[in-house]
């Protein structure tokens, strides 16, 4: 994670310098061209005036007498309040005709030559002591009219564009100062939820699974993640906790025979007996066995993955034969209990699933019903259609179940009336994991007293081989 963030800080980092410097660069050009573009028309507007001037004395004909020069010194110092201001004016050919003590810029062939209008930026000594006396720049503005040759000079706003160039190069400096700190910062928040995760992470890893993701206001997306992410956490406590309960449970339920087995071995073994009392014992031991086998194999097929490769294996299933070999199965176990088993099917009625394990949850609920139901009544068997879906109901007049157990008689080893427990516990767990195994469900509807009645409801197969 600290990789990650060194990278990310550095990403941003370099990312806003770069995006910065080139605002700054762009601004600083864009500055410079309206200074320029300014100074240009400042200075021409000037130029135009002291040509007006001169031309009107005669130049250059006639020479710039005192009282001409007075003029344009005037006209000069009303416009400069800076006193940065400078001008010169020349002959066609060459010569001086006039020049303010302003301005300082040497007449050489480089500003006299040129276009008749234009803006030079010129360089000139300040005059200092020391090996290396400063420059001073300026605007310099040339202009040719009515054969005179004008030059004005400015250095006021070459200092705009001078402190606009020092303004830029203070703003650049302080970018690359805080673009560290502040990628850092940025790289942070961003990567405060996974850090968040990863801290909830390292505490599930080490045992803690009520371990959730806290995390404040946020964007939505990352709002949704950390949702998902204390969902899939909180079902993973749920599963883990489900698992523990299950295999305490297992552990009892399985200690139970395994006891009675020793129990009857110690007491077979106390002292000799008739062959009559071993075979009793052996037959108890019997029993246990069996129930044990059964409780191992329907806890392997419950523990068991796979239901996509199950499903895979699913064939079209006829549910009117396999209602009524299921039935006849219980037939001899309901005629012993006074139990008379009702039938009352539709026909045509199809799902995709496999066959055993259908029959194994129905077999489960109608075994229940006649073991619940008083001698001398009827449990109704009824398969219809339902919504498109297949329907299948189980009705008895047994004990009923109370409205706060309904849900939990599908948990596994849970027992409705322990003292009349006779089964693994696993029966109707076994029956809602083989119906959503299908894709269907299970719903109870059952008052103490009035009986149950379960439904059984499972998609209409699709056209399967």
């Amino acid at each position: 994670m600290r990789s990650l963030q060194f990278r990310m800080t550095s990403w941003i980092a370099l990312g806003s310098l770069a995006v910065i410097t080139v605002v700054l660069l762009v601004l600083n050009l864009y500055g410079m061209h309206r200074i320029t573009q300014q100074s240009k028309k400042y200075l021409r507007g000037i130029a135009s005036s002291i040509t007006e001037v001169a031309a009107a004395a005669g130049a250059p004909a006639q020479p710039i007498g005192p009282a001409v020069a007075a003029t344009i010194e005037e006209h000069i110092a009303f416009i400069d309040r800076e006193g940065s201001l400078g001008a010169a004016i020349l002959a066609a050919d060459g010569r001086v005709l006039y020049r303010t003590r302003r301005f300082d810029v040497p007449i050489d062939d480089g500003i006299r030559r040129g276009s008749r209008s234009r803006l030079i930026l010129h360089s000139t000594g300040s005059g200092g002591a020391g090996p290396a006396p400063s420059s001073v720049w300026r605007f310099v503005f040339r202009q040719e009219d009515r054969g005179l040759v004008v030059f004005v000079s400015d250095a006021h706003h070459f200092e705009l564009v001078e402190r606009l160039t020092e303004g830029i190069g203070v703003a650049l400096l302080a970018v690359i100062l805080l673009s560290l700190p502040a990628g850092y910062l940025i790289s942070r928040r961003l990567l405060r939820p996974f850090h968040a995760i990863d801290q909830a992470a390292a505490r599930v890893r080490k045992g803690d699974l009520g371990a959730r993701i806290s995390l404040g206001a946020g964007s939505p997306e990352i709002r949704r993640m950390i949702d998902a992410l204390n969902d899939t956490f909180a079902e993973l406590e749920s599963s883990f906790g489900r698992i523990q309960q299950f295999s305490a449970d297992a552990a009892h339920e399985l200690n139970t025979p395994l006891t009675v087995l020793r129990g009857s071995l110690e007491v077979a073994l106390a002292r000799e007996r008739t062959l009559e009392e071993y075979q009793i014992v052996l037959a108890e031991m019997l029993d246990e066995i069996i129930r044990l086998s059964r409780m191992v194999h329907d806890l392997l097929l419950l523990a068991s993955p796979g239901g996509a490769d199950r499903r895979a294996q699913f064939r079209t299933v006829d549910i009117v034969p396999l209602v009524a070999a299921t039935a006849e199965r219980l037939g001899m176990i309901a005629e012993a209990a006074g139990i008379r088993l009702a039938l009352n099917q539709t026909a045509g009625l199809q799902v995709a699933g496999d066959g055993p394990l259908l029959q194994r949850a129905l077999y489960n609920i109608m075994h229940n019903a006649i073991r619940y139901s008083p001698m001398n009544t009827v449990v109704t068997v009824t398969t219809t259609w339902d919504n498109g879906a297949v329907a299948i109901e189980i009705n008895d007049q047994g004990i009923g179940i109370p409205k706060d157990q309904r849900e939990r008689i599908f948990e596994r080893f849970y027992r409705l009336d322990p003292s009349r427990a006779t089964g693994t516990g696993l029966g109707l767990s076994m029956v809602k994991w083989i119906v959503e195994l299908h894709g269907g469900r299970v719903e109870v509807e059952s008052e103490p007293g009035r009986g149950a009645r379960f439904r059984v409801i499972l998609p209409a197969a699709p056209r399967l081989p």
